[in-house]
């Protein structure tokens, strides 16, 4: 159980966009309030993970209704690209202040781009790469499908997958946790999903 105040953030939901170094940021909050609230939306980024601020905003705002999104950009001016040997990650801040208290999350992110060329060929950031990619089910001796008393054992297999060479993980019918997903972006390992029903 966790108490929150009764404006909170909800949710933060990064794009960030390689071509222009811009982080397009989407807050949802959540008031649980019947009134209209005053506050601040605060936002920053910086390198991740205790780098100086690269950008941040302050952001007056008025809640109206049960739930608000509002988005922004925030800029890094010399962004350094996320790639499989030097895995560079950016982390965000959203902050919400108002007379109920105050509330931040916090997520990371990379700017990349991962395509398939003209001639067939997959390129990470402009560069040719060769995928070479194991899959999980995510099944675990001690649990069912994506269940485990040990967290770690939901991070093992995909530390042991790029320790031998891999620089890919196919979660097969399925898609992955939260923190697996942030371990592969801070390993430099990409991630295939499919749907269960595919």
């Amino acid at each position: 159980l966790r108490f929150l105040p009764k404006v909170r953030i909800n949710d933060l939901a990064l794009f960030a966009d390689p071509e222009t170094g811009l982080i397009r940021a989407e807050v949802s909050i959540m008031k649980t309030e019947s009134d209209p609230v005053k506050g601040t939306l605060e936002l920053e980024v910086r390198k991740a993970p205790e780098g100086d601020v690269e950008d941040a905003v302050s952001i007056p705002v008025t809640f109206e209704g049960n739930e608000n999104t509002r988005v922004h950009k925030l800029h890094i001016e010399n962004l350094q690209l996320w790639s499989l040997r030097d895995p560079c990650l950016y982390t965000v801040r959203a902050e919400i202040n108002s007379c109920f208290g105050r509330h931040s999350v916090i997520k990371k992110t990379g700017f990349r781009s991962f395509r398939v060329g003209d001639d067939g060929y997959f390129y990470l950031n402009g560069e040719r790469v060769y995928v070479r990619s194991s899959h999980t089910g995510n099944c675990f001796p001690e649990s069912y499908h994506d269940i485990s008393r040990d967290r770690e054992l939901l991070r093992k297999d995909f530390l042991m997958a790029k320790s031998v060479g891999f620089n890919m993980i196919r979660f097969i019918a399925g898609s992955a946790l939260p923190i697996q997903l942030d371990l592969c972006d801070e390993i430099g390992l990409m991630v295939y999903e499919e749907p269960l029903g595919a």
